[in-house]
């Protein structure tokens, strides 16, 4: 009887995960008509206090997908200021090809060590707040194969910390909050489930 209960726990964890399973984007290229499906989430946001404190503010996104046969994990750092000229000054979010992220896990092992293949700076003003807002969006691109190297500790352990080194040897580093990395973690398992069940040609 214990053992049934236990079974049907998990399958009922099981359904309710699979029914949150909906990409958070699915569109076609315009131009190559080739399918964009990926699960994204913010993995970290500067907490409401330290942002109050006047530190700076920054936020860490991480999006998995896949693009036609390609295969991607993408790790975007947006990094907000109070000024153009504070941001100039004090900001350095600069990324290139070779920019790399770690993510360690709760569990600990080894961590996951992600390099960008290419990088998209910006850099922007937002008028309705006065903030100044640098991005750095770095692509890392996989085989199928190089991406299932990693499945299995995407998909059991929990991400609970992120070290970004960027260009001139800057270094962003934080902790990340059990929630947070658990639901990056329920994110891998729906991207994982999808490309296992969608095979490539």
């Amino acid at each position: 009887m214990k053992k049934l209960l236990t079974t049907i726990a998990f399958l009922l964890g099981a359904t309710t995960l699979f029914a949150q399973c909906k990409p958070d984007f699915d569109k076609s290229d315009k131009i190559t008509k080739e399918k964009i499906i990926g699960w994204n989430y913010e993995l970290y946001v500067t907490p409401l206090m330290k942002s109050a404190m006047g530190s700076s503010d920054f936020g860490v996104n991480v999006a998995v997908g896949q693009t036609g046969t390609k295969y991607e994990i993408d790790i975007i750092i947006t990094k907000y200021e109070t000024s153009a000229k504070k941001a100039a000054f004090e900001s350095g979010v600069h990324g290139s090809q070779g920019s790399t992220v770690l993510l360690g896990f709760k569990e600990g092992g080894t961590p996951l060590t992600i390099k960008a293949f290419e990088v998209q700076n910006s850099s922007r003003a937002l008028k309705s707040t006065e903030m100044y807002v640098t991005s750095v969006n770095m692509a890392c691109y996989f085989t199928k194969e190089e991406l299932m190297a990693f499945k299995e500790a995407l998909t059991t352990k929990t991400i609970d910390a992120f070290r970004a080194t960027l260009d001139g040897g800057m270094m962003l580093e934080q902790s990340i909050k059990d929630k947070r990395g658990d639901k990056m973690k329920e994110k891998f398992i729906c991207f994982f489930d999808y490309i296992d069940k969608n095979p490539t040609k």
